[in-house]
């Protein structure tokens, strides 16, 4: 596929221009809004940076923020729809966010709408406990360390 006049490349410093970054603290939680692109080791460290949890599940997983949301990616500690608020799609209509409660999913599968391709995704991550978000993650990546050795 060739870019042309109605469809133009895009790299990831183009990706973070067009869909770019947020975070917005709110009452006991923060809304975090990621490229689709953006790696899931970011949301990782957006959660410890502004000092929120739920998301320790994803620690470690390789692959990106749009890739974890189609898969519903997750371990036996959670699942990444259980984190996200809200998902915006590129489809034949438009551009727009659709609610994470209007998204079928099930184990490692999100039914998007067909044709749809994921923009941006908002994860919902609340106050909690920061030392035992540390110890998960940190318990989670020794077992993947043990278990799934890189080749």
């Amino acid at each position: 596929m060739q870019p042309g006049p109605d469809l133009a490349p895009l790299n990831r410093s183009a990706a973070r221009r067009t869909f770019p970054e947020e975070s917005v603290p709110g009452p006991g939680c923060t809304l975090f809004t990621l490229s689709a692109g953006a790696s899931i080791t970011r949301l990782i460290t957006l959660m410890k940076q502004h000092q929120r949890v739920g998301a320790e599940f994803l620690a470690g997983i390789p692959g990106t923020i749009g890739g974890a949301v189609t898969m519903n990616a997750g371990t036996k500690h959670g699942e990444c729809m259980s984190i996200v608020e809200a998902v915006e799609l590129a489809t034949p209509a438009g551009l727009g966010w659709l609610d994470a409660s209007q998204i079928p999913f099930e184990y490692r599968h999100t039914a998007l709408p067909p044709g749809a391709v994921i923009t941006r995704v908002r994860f919902r991550l609340p106050e909690g406990d920061l030392a035992a978000s540390k110890a998960q993650m940190e318990a989670d990546l020794d077992t993947r360390k043990r278990t799934q050795p890189l080749a």
